[in-house]
């Protein structure tokens, strides 16, 4: 995951899943980032500190990678 911030405040998660480059910007949270897909992809990526998981971001928030760490 690369982060990108802009200067007119807008944050963003840039990853590569399933060989497929996704774009999610950040968005309101209880605790942590929380990403979501720009282009209808409908994948959640939820950060805190250095842990997150990536999800499809339905109901149950599906589980797609669990436990991922920074390095």
């Amino acid at each position: 995951v690369a982060y990108i911030n802009t200067p007119e405040g807008d944050s963003y998660a840039v990853l590569v899943h399933a060989a497929k480059l996704d774009v999610l910007k950040a968005g309101i949270t209880g605790s942590g980032v929380r990403y979501t897909s720009i282009d209808g992809s409908n994948l959640v990526w939820h950060v805190k500190g250095k842990e997150g998981f990536l999800a499809h971001d339905d109901a149950d928030e599906t589980m797609i990678l669990r436990n991922c760490k920074a390095r």
